[in-house]
């Protein structure tokens, strides 16, 4: 809305990545804001920009150092610059964009309700039934003692049950 701000501002990014979570007995693929509350903006800052972005609803303020105004106790916020390592390693994000953790890709091998053995931790040996996928993570319940307990595993922690398992 500020007249001549979008003229020094570059590009706005928000990254991202794509999770594994569960609804309504299905696997998909959600997308994950990597780093909650920031923005991150290419743009030359002058006054026009600073007070365009400061003017926007919801943001409270820039990342950095603190700078007086004047000789009362006003100040400002002088926004953080970015090295160059840093610049090449949002931008790698940028380029990976929406792509999968290791995790997740693990995490979509299995569906709901799937029967699963515990190969390492605390669980290991204990059989249990996929119940949904979180973040990655397979949430499975377990019947031990007559109690029941779900409990957020790896997907690398895990291994399906064979039919002959199944059946016994």
């Amino acid at each position: 809305k500020t007249p001549g701000a979008m003229d020094s501002i570059k590009q706005f990014c928000v990254p991202c990545r794509l999770a594994g979570d569960s609804r309504m007995n299905k696997v998909f693929t959600s997308e994950k804001v990597l780093y909650p509350s920031y923005i991150f903006i290419e743009m030359k800052l002058n006054e026009i920009t600073y007070t365009a972005i400061r003017d926007i609803s919801r943001v409270s303020s820039f990342v950095g150092p603190r700078k007086p105004i004047g000789r009362g106790t006003l100040s400002m916020v002088v926004p953080k610059r970015l090295s160059q390592a840093e610049v090449e390693r949002f931008e790698g994000l940028v380029a990976a964009g929406a792509t999968k953790t290791q995790k997740d890709e693990f995490a979509f091998e299995y569906t709901i309700g799937e029967m699963v053995m515990v190969m390492e931790g605390a669980l290991k040996g204990e059989i249990g039934a996929v119940r949904m996928v979180r973040d990655g993570q397979l949430v499975c319940r377990f019947y031990t003692y007559g109690s029941q307990l779900d409990s957020y595993l790896d997907p690398q922690h895990v291994r399906k049950l064979t039919d002959e398992e199944r059946e016994a």
